[in-house]
Parts: structure tokens; C-alpha cells; sequence
């Protein structure tokens, strides 16, 4: 799957003044049956909010199903 987002967050900073930032999100996630119930599933995120942070990152794992 392939998913974006876009919008705002509200936060409030260390001198508790609400502070609005804007944020993006792109994501690529899969699952890859191996057999009829374990599968091998990936993940790629990009989140960026403001100047504030990026985050990116990867997952890999397996799911089983019962």
C-alpha cells in the first residue's frame, strides 16, 4: 500500500503556548504471504513536521495468522 498525508498538528511548547505546525507523511507498506498464514511484511516512512523534526524509517517483520 501507499498512503500520504498532510495537515496540521497543535502543540503546546515549553512556555505552554499552543504552537501549530504543518506536517507531512508518506508511507509504502507491504505484506508477502509465504504460505496460507505466515507472511513477511515492510514498511518505508517519511514524516516530516515543520522545521521541527524528519523522521524516516524502515520496518521488516513477520505476521502470522490465526
Amino acid at each position: 500500500g501507499l498512503s500520504y498525508t498532510s495537515g496540521h498538528d497543535v502543540f503546546v511548547d515549553q512556555d505552554y503556548e499552543p504552537t501549530i505546525s504543518d506536517t507531512q507523511s508518506i508511507a509504502l507498506s507491504g505484506a508477502h504471504w509465504v504460505t496460507r498464514d505466515w507472511a513477511i511484511t515492510h514498511e518505508l516512512v517519511y514524516h516530516r513536521q515543520d522545521d521541527y523534526y524528519t523522521r524516516k524509517g524502515i520496518s521488516i517483520g513477520f505476521r502470522y495468522r490465526f
